[in-house]
């Protein structure tokens, strides 16, 4: 999972993640989590409660994937695991309402 925005008057973060992964499958049953994040120059750790929107081929992913570099775009290109091409992207993120 990588950040990609932060929208601070909003409290969103958007984070991309492959449509396939686990926590994809696990936040379509239950949108509530938490999030571990750490800073390891600052030492510090932060647990936030958020409230998960997965966007899935629509507007907002096709904006976020024309944004995105082509060496990054690889990463979400397999269909069948890391190291496996794919003619189309399996691509996928998610909002977080923190």
């Amino acid at each position: 999972m990588v950040l990609r925005k932060s929208d601070q008057p909003n409290k969103l973060l958007q984070f991309h993640s492959g449509i396939r992964s686990d926590k994809i499958k696990k936040l379509k049953d239950n949108n509530n989590a938490s999030m571990l994040l750490y800073d390891k120059e600052e030492k510090i750790q932060v647990r936030i409660k958020v409230d998960c929107t997965i966007n899935h081929q629509n507007k907002s992913t096709k904006q976020s994937w024309l944004k995105t570099g082509h060496m990054s775009r690889k990463c979400y290109l397999v269909d069948n695991g890391p190291g496996t091409e794919s003619p189309t992207p399996n691509y996928s993120y998610f909002w977080v309402k923190t």
